[in-house]
């Protein structure tokens, strides 16, 4: 069996991917300051920096998503749509590179 090499558009040194939370709307680290090397485990590279997230950002997360609700829950189909069809197109822009991230991973 031939090993192939996958290649994308992938930054220079993949070790710059420095991944972190999403919550309340905003990109925040760890709570910590403490990030984790994902490696592509046929390799042992590092493909990636990810949050060690402590139990404090699955709170502030769950706080934000609980004081979010009531508002969204109200938020008519169309207006949900307008603000979730940009995202997927997003997915659908780089669905090139997030494939290759996740065949590595």
């Amino acid at each position: 069996m031939a090993i192939t090499t996958i290649s994308a558009n992938l930054p220079t040194d993949i070790k710059d991917v420095h991944i972190q939370n999403y919550i309340n709307g905003e990109w925040a680290p760890p709570t910590n300051g403490l990030f984790l090397d994902k490696c592509n485990p046929a390799t042992g590279q590092v493909i990636a920096q990810i949050p060690d997230s402590a139990s404090a950002d699955v709170d502030n997360a769950a706080k934000a998503a609980k004081a979010a609700f009531p508002l969204w829950s109200k938020t008519p189909v169309s207006e949900r749509v307008a603000i979730l069809l940009p995202i997927a197109d997003l997915i659908d822009k780089n669905s090139s590179i997030l494939g290759t991230f996740e065949s590595l991973d």
